[in-house]
């Protein structure tokens, strides 16, 4: 319950971000195994983008992903060097939100 209800907020406040690049389709979290797996209608795109994130780690103000993979073979090429197995700063104003997560 907790899940659906965390990918159902995530869906509507990545939206909001969002709208003038695509719509989120579907999003589900799984807090207990740290997944992520999104589905992403870019604006041009004629076939939605499917996102994966297999682990996730949540760390005072930081985010580190691994296991990325994607439906776009270039975007998985580019994902596993910058993005996996990386720390990114998460910004103040989610940590409330990421708060309610961990």
């Amino acid at each position: 319950m907790k899940n659906m209800a965390l990918s159902k907020t995530a869906k509507i406040a990545i939206n909001s971000k969002i709208k003038s690049y695509g719509e989120v389709l579907n999003i589900e979290i799984d807090t207990q195994q740290n997944r992520l797996e999104v589905e992403v209608l870019l604006k041009g795109e004629k076939e939605s983008l499917k996102v994966s994130i297999g682990k996730y780690l949540l760390e005072e103000n930081k985010i580190t992903i691994s296991k990325i993979s994607t439906s776009r073979e270039w975007l998985n090429t580019l994902s596993k060097e910058y993005l996996e197995n990386k720390s990114f700063d998460i910004p103040q104003e989610y940590m409330g939100v990421l708060g309610k997560i961990v």
